[in-house]
């Protein structure tokens, strides 16, 4: 087996990302793409504060977005 590269292992995880079809996909790239255009957005060091958090005692609840500045 020398040379193959190994089968990537799932996700342990159960919450992995759904499937969606290529109309869902399209709808939701056009929500993002108006949010963009609207100023929509959460702030990067909230995101990150956020992120950080993640498997800790003090988990935060994900940041909402909001019009920004």
């Amino acid at each position: 087996m020398a040379g193959q590269i190994p089968a990537k292992p799932k996700p342990s995880t159960s919450q992995e990302m759904p499937k969606r079809t290529a109309a869902e996909e399209a709808r939701l790239d056009r929500i993002a793409a108006d949010d963009i255009a609207d100023g929509i957005g959460v702030p990067l060091d909230e995101a990150i504060a956020w992120v950080e958090s993640w498997g800790t005692p003090g988990e935060l609840p994900s940041p909402k977005a909001r019009k920004l500045p």
